[in-house]
């Protein structure tokens, strides 16, 4: 059935008649013969301009440039790396516009017919079969991704799963995030024995990754910790400074008090700058502490527990006036946000496998200056775990002191090479997309977003009409089979948080704006 109602005048629907009734007298078979006959034929000429055959009548008038498709780069897509044109983004523009803005509530409709699906006796979900425009712009958002939505166009594998916890839900998590099917299929092999020449390889591999990803300087060294990024953050500052230190700490949220609350067991004196949430540090803040024989300062360059994502260059360019080292927990910020540790003048970066790296949880990665490498070799830790010197002797041959991680290592040296093949700043700028994507498309919504600067890794949501923040996140659990993160302590009622990295795409996005736009309807918000 054509519906008519599409095309503008009546000249366009009588073309349209025309058209499909002769049409109807010609096989499908033939049809496709005589659209490649057409496209041979004048396809060679030098317009400049090329156009699809494949499109409706409506859109045979959309040209594109002719450089668009002159060049491929890769992207990954359903766990292979395929060519796209070199000018996807103005291909995409051209048809859509700004495609990374969905249209009205009311007009999402899909294009191919719908279907009513039980997955349980408590849950039912209409799945729309994704128009065209949803699948081609899907195809990229993907920020190396390989896997099947739950509706067959992108994010994860399908409902079905699951485990011990029951059906597996679509994770809008800050970590552990919704992973590839890749990494999931490593996971579920047998792991290597670890102290072997290929093992070493591919941990040295993995340091010499990381220094790139964070523009760390070529004599950086790096620390692979099977611990927690709470681990790797005591490990920081237990071997950065002693108790003959003291440090500026920076505390807007739960993650900056975790390191008040490293320094104060192990004594290493500190002045805390208190920030209220959702505050950004500033530089009249920093100045009032100048001159004030502070020797560090650790910072939480992304404030997880409230979205914050503060000024590093501008910390970096105190620390070095003053002389500081500067140790920064990137742990939800790397691969999410724009970062440079030699030129922002960091001195130990710490960073967890389980957020944009998008692995499991349970290694952690200290890349570290030179300088601070030479003076945690002179500095004497009362730790046996963490005590990083013989890390930093174990790592040149590529191993450890203690048993690692092995399976987690193996997957994160994959996760790695995916990265390196797209790039990071394709990658920042994905997370980035998806993030604008998702805060457009709630931004009618009951909601504040109460952070001055805001990381792409997530967005945090205040409900304005006294809802408490807890009941949205279980309601989405519950009903939707979606997992935001939540809060705890005093920000549990007040704020939730939406994760945008992981193996996420457009299509998960929406199936969020969606689920909260239909909890507003009905008064959950």
């Amino acid at each position: 059935m054509i519906d008519y109602d599409r095309y503008d005048n009546v000249w366009a629907k009588l073309a349209v008649f025309v058209t499909s009734s002769v049409g109807r007298l010609f096989s499908l078979k033939a049809l496709m013969k005589m659209q490649r006959a057409i496209a041979v034929a004048y396809g060679s000429r030098d317009t400049g301009y090329k156009c699809c055959l494949s499109y409706t009548f409506g859109e045979l008038n959309r040209r594109f440039p002719a450089w668009i498709f002159e060049g491929t780069e890769k992207m990954s897509f359903e766990g292979h790396l395929l060519p796209v044109p070199k000018g996807w983004h103005e291909s995409l523009t051209i048809l859509y516009g700004d495609y990374m803005v969905p249209p009205p509530i009311e007009q999402r409709t899909p294009a191919h017919g719908s279907g009513l699906v039980g997955f349980s006796a408590r849950h039912s979900v209409l799945i729309g079969l994704t128009c065209a425009r949803r699948r081609f712009r899907s195809l990229f958002t993907r920020r190396g991704q390989t896997d099947s939505c739950r509706s067959g166009a992108c994010g994860y594998e399908g409902s079905g799963g699951g485990g011990v916890l029951g059906p597996s839900p679509r994770l809008f998590t800050v970590g552990p995030v919704q992973l590839r099917s890749d990494i999931l299929a490593i996971g579920s092999q047998q792991p290597p024995y670890f102290r072997t020449a290929e093992f070493s390889e591919m941990n040295g591999q993995i340091c010499r990754s990381l220094k790139q990803l964070v523009h760390a300087d070529d004599g950086s060294e790096v620390v692979l910790l099977t611990a927690s990024g709470t681990g790797a953050m005591e490990a920081a500052v237990i071997n950065a400074f002693s108790t003959n230190d003291k440090v500026l700490v920076v505390v807007g949220g739960t993650f900056g008090r975790r390191f008040e609350q490293i320094c104060a067991i192990h004594e290493i004196g500190y002045t805390a700058i208190r920030l209220a949430h959702g505050e950004a540090i500033k530089r009249d803040v920093l100045d009032a502490y100048r001159s004030s024989g502070f020797t560090g300062m650790l910072i939480n360059v992304h404030e997880t527990s409230t979205g914050v994502c503060h000024d590093m260059s501008m910390v970096g360019e105190f620390c070095r006036q003053e002389g500081l080292v500067l140790v920064a927990d990137a742990i939800s910020s790397f691969l999410a946000d724009p970062y440079y540790m030699n030129e922002w003048n960091i001195d130990v970066s710490i960073l967890s496998s389980q957020k944009a790296l998008a692995v499991p949880p349970g290694v952690s990665m200290l890349v570290i200056s030179q300088p601070t490498v030479q003076r945690i070799r002179h500095n004497c830790v009362r730790s046996l775990y963490f005590d990083l010197k013989d890390y930093l002797e174990d790592i040149r041959r590529g191993q450890t002191p203690y048993t690692p991680a092995v399976g987690i290592l193996v997957q994160m040296a994959r996760a790695l090479s995916v990265v390196e093949e797209i790039g990071v700043d394709r990658i920042v700028a994905d997370t980035e997309r998806l993030a604008t994507y998702f805060r457009r498309g709630i931004a009618d919504l009951p909601f504040t977003i109460p952070s001055e600067r805001l990381s792409n890794a997530l967005t945090p949501l205040q409900p304005r009409n006294g809802i408490s923040a807890y009941s949205v996140f279980l309601h989405l659990k519950d009903r939707y089979g979606i997992i935001v993160t939540p809060n705890g302590g005093d920000l549990r009622d007040e704020l939730f948080r939406v994760g945008h990295i992981g193996n996420l795409c457009i299509d998960d996005m929406d199936a969020l704006i969606d689920a909260l736009h239909h909890m507003n309807r009905e008064g959950m918000i």
